[in-house]
């Protein structure tokens, strides 16, 4: 595995064996963040004043660093006592010199240890499972999830964990969360509250319906955050599961997730007040993209048409914006801005780009506005990993169906190219039957193949944030990727690289 670090002074790599794992790759992305934060420090940079995203970061950075550090710390008095010819490794009074601390604090530690202590990071470190989240056939889920000090954490557990009882339990957090009742339920969301408000102006807080339309936008962030969390907060993606994904091939959400919701929050702002909206209008476009993904899993219009993603999002919304008091015509143009994000694969067109209204619109233009921005070529990698392992996108699921048969469950997108560059001729056998493309290939195709719907994309008529030369430049980069790809010339991590190097326009 490798991680490029990008500074002031240049870049530098740092490399280290596959079996590292997610953790390994983890720390090296808190680093990444706390060095970034250690130069704008250095060089009182104005955004630390200006901008409360980058200090969350890096305070989150911290955290985890620390909580690491414990578990390694942990891991090395165990190491260093660790017998060798009748003799520990290191002594006591070693140990305590070289962690700074005293002999009596390193060896009360070392008890506690062999007692059967734990850092909160332990089983983060070891890559497995704390003691009680292997469930044992028969236990039976009752916790609330909105009463989990720690849902996400405990949603990711259950995924992660291969009985027939994670599963059911993990089932129930879904079905609770997607269950329109609850939104009659009072939701713990004073976190996701702030960072949508960290991302509005001044003048929309402003707004006498802002408090009950962040909050409603709030209840979706919740939704994204326990069941597709940002891969970039967590180093992992979540998994999409539903009555057309089944959890056995590992649908990852490694494009759909709460990163992105969060930054179209910014681009809806832009957008809307291009074209002189109303306050009103941008907490109703922000609350419905919050809500526009919350539910995966049942795939398109086509394989389902009342019971399809969109619609069940659609529902959703609704229910929770009649819940919160913002009445039947709000609740409705809610509705019809969610179910606007919906593809009609006919026309190759969203349904809510040609809708009258502004804000569906909006809504609409958002969902696809990261064809346009240099982020593009690496969204494209991401979403060919959620697609190839989806059955939303082909029944077949050809890269599911592989990593299925090998036993791989990584939730990371880097991990799973890096398996594919150690099994580029692996081809999916299906019904028994081999199938025709590579690992390598496909990624390489469906590379290729999404240049042309970025050139393509026609946009809703009022949609202000366009970039045909950006757009041009995207289509460009992916067809000469994916046409590498497909020839073996270049490894997927390598591609996913380039891709982010030209999403921090550096290509």
């Amino acid at each position: 595995m490798t991680y490029e670090f990008t500074a002031t002074g240049g870049t530098y790599t740092i490399e280290w064996p596959l079996s590292g794992g997610m953790p390994a790759w983890e720390m090296a992305d808190w680093t990444d963040t706390l060095v970034r934060f250690m130069v704008m420090l250095r060089e009182d940079d104005p955004r630390l004043l200006t901008d409360s995203n980058v200090l969350y970061d890096a305070m989150n950075a911290a955290y985890k660093l620390g909580q690491a550090g414990e578990a390694l710390r942990d891991a090395l008095i165990r190491t260093a006592r660790r017998s060798v010819d009748g003799k520990p490794v290191m002594t006591f009074d070693e140990i305590g010199k070289a962690l700074g601390v005293q002999r009596s604090t390193v060896k009360a530690r070392h008890d506690r240890l062999e007692a059967g202590e734990q850092a909160r990071y332990a089983h983060w470190l070891a890559g497995t499972l704390p003691d009680y989240g292997n469930l044992e056939p028969g236990y039976e889920w009752s916790a609330d999830v909105l009463t989990l000090a720690d849902p996400a954490g405990m949603y990711a557990m259950l995924l992660d964990d291969t009985s027939e009882a994670a599963a059911v339990a993990a089932t129930k957090i879904r079905e609770r969360l997607h269950d329109p009742a609850t939104a009659r339920t009072d939701w713990p969301v004073a976190a996701e509250i702030n960072l949508i408000r960290a991302a509005l102006p001044a003048e929309v807080l402003a707004d006498p319906d802002a408090d009950r339309a962040i909050e409603l936008a709030a209840r979706g962030l919740y939704v994204l955050r326990v069941l597709y969390p940002d891969p970039a907060e967590t180093g992992r993606a979540g998994l999409i599961v539903g009555e057309l994904e089944r959890p056995e091939y590992r649908a990852l959400a490694t494009y759909h997730h709460a990163g992105g919701a969060l930054a179209a929050i910014g681009v809806l702002v832009r957008q809307l007040t291009g074209v002189d909206a109303s306050t009103g209008d941008i907490l109703d476009a922000v609350a419905a993209d919050m809500w526009s993904d919350a539910v995966y899993g049942n795939g398109r219009r086509s394989d389902s048409p009342y019971g399809h993603d969109e619609r069940r999002s659609a529902d959703l919304v609704q229910a929770h914006a009649l819940a919160l008091g913002l009445g039947r015509e709000r609740a409705a143009r809610l509705w019809s801005a969610v179910m606007g994000t919906t593809f009609d694969e006919t026309t190759k067109a969203q349904m809510g780009a040609t809708d009258p209204d502004i804000v569906v619109q909006a809504v609409a233009g958002a969902d696809l506005h990261v064809l346009a921005t240099p982020e593009s070529t690496a969204a494209a990698m991401d979403l060919a990993i959620e697609n190839l392992t989806s059955a939303r996108f082909r029944p077949e699921r050809h890269l599911g169906h592989v990593l299925a048969a090998a036993g791989i469950r990584s939730r990371s997108v880097p991990e799973i190219l890096a398996w594919v560059d150690a099994h580029p001729d692996t081809r999916p056998v299906i019904d028994g039957a081999e199938q025709d493309l590579t690992v390598r290939e496909m990624i390489g195709k469906a590379l290729y193949f999404n240049a042309a719907f970025v050139r393509d994309h026609h946009y809703p008529e009022t949609w202000r944030l366009d970039d045909q030369e950006q757009r041009e430049r995207n289509a460009e980069l992916q067809a000469r990727l994916g046409s590498q790809l497909m020839a073996g010339e270049i490894t997927a991590t390598e591609a996913y690289r380039i891709a982010q190097a030209a999403a921090r326009g550096e290509n």
